[in-house]
């Protein structure tokens, strides 16, 4: 087990905290959370937390190894550096560089560059073999003042996510209703997806649940009532070279499933752009829970968006699924997201 901390997006309050939890218990990770500020997450948990956490997380911008954490002062701060051993975290003839970064506002006042100098010159001075590339070094130690707190740790890489180049206008096939890929990655995420389980869209739309699943290298399946869509979601999908989704036309109420189902990430039609064929979200809702029942598996996991107004929370204690959380979102001045995660038993 190691100490590790997590830069958090801040783009919302609840989202990239519950994010990072979910892809821990997705892979069964036992973990504890040591602390929690909306820019930072401390937590102690096995080596393969950190690729997890690097590679799956939307709101999150990186994982790093703890090396040490004090109060936001200097003194403090270069007293704690000069203890560290070094050669456990540089090896000999490695090239390396330190970042200091300030989030969430507060009073301390770091100059975030003389520190840099300053811990640079110090493991410099402990590992003489070592050099500091600042554009290409093999190591990144970051240092993150929050609040009236300091962490620094060992960033090995700051991944590259890519999210803007999915954004719902960059893809082929285009609906206005389409979900953001940002969120649609923490859904999945939410939905405690793993490569042990097959995901379930079976509102799909455009296909972007079914993507961000796939560059994490999920299986999914999708389905939607309208042939355009189908065929759209399966033009985007080859578009991104996402190889493990199949997607096919179904009524999500009526699903030509015959295996159980461990987990699903949806964002049913609602809004202005979305077309519900005559028919309300809150009895379309009411209605997939009904028969969604059937072919999910004891403990099987659903994240669903829908409006804060239908009240997801209330509706599905009745057809004996469990809330396990709920994050709401402001869209625009008639609409505002729901983020709903629910357990069935």
């Amino acid at each position: 087990m190691n100490n590790f901390f997590v830069l958090l997006s801040g783009e919302h309050p609840t989202l990239p905290k519950a994010e990072v939890k979910a892809i821990l218990e997705a892979e069964n990770l036992k973990f504890k959370i040591l602390d929690e500020t909306l820019r930072i997450l401390k937590i102690k948990a096995p080596n393969e937390a950190y690729g997890l956490i690097n590679s799956r997380g939307a709101y999150s911008h990186y994982c790093g190894f703890e090396i040490f954490q004090c109060k936001a002062l200097m003194d403090e701060i270069l007293g704690l550096a000069r203890k560290v051993d070094w050669s456990f975290w540089l090896k000999a003839n490695e090239t390396f560089a330190v970042r200091v970064e300030h989030v969430g506002g507060g009073k301390t006042k770091i100059d975030g560059l003389k520190l840099e100098k300053e811990i640079g010159g110090i493991i410099l001075n402990k590992q003489p073999n070592c050099r500091v590339n600042l554009k290409n070094p093999n190591k990144i130690f970051c240092g993150i003042v929050f609040g009236e707190k300091f962490v620094f740790g060992l960033v090995l890489e700051k991944p590259r996510k890519n999210f803007l180049k999915r954004t719902p206008r960059k893809k082929p096939f285009f609906h206005p209703s389409s979900l953001q890929p940002k969120l649609a990655r923490c859904m999945v995420n939410l939905s405690r997806a793993s490569k042990q389980k097959i995901l379930l869209d079976p509102f799909c739309g455009t296909g972007t649940i079914l993507i961000e699943a796939g560059i994490l290298g999920l299986e999914s399946l999708g389905c939607d009532l309208r042939k355009i869509m189908v065929k759209g979601s399966k033009i985007n999908l080859a578009h991104y070279k996402v190889e493990n989704a199949y997607v096919f036309r179904a009524d999500a109420l009526r699903l030509p499933l015959t295996k159980k189902i461990d987990c699903i990430a949806t964002d049913p039609p609602y809004g202005r752009a979305a077309s519900t064929l005559g028919v309300s979200t809150q009895t379309i809702l009411e209605k997939f829970f009904e028969k969604i029942d059937e072919i999910m598996s004891w403990k099987g996991k659903i994240c669903l968006a829908s409006p804060l107004k239908v009240n997801v929370e209330k509706m599905v204690k009745a057809y004996g699924f469990k809330v396990l959380e709920t994050h709401t979102i402001y869209v625009h001045r008639t609409l505002t997201r729901e983020i709903v995660v629910v357990e069935k038993g």
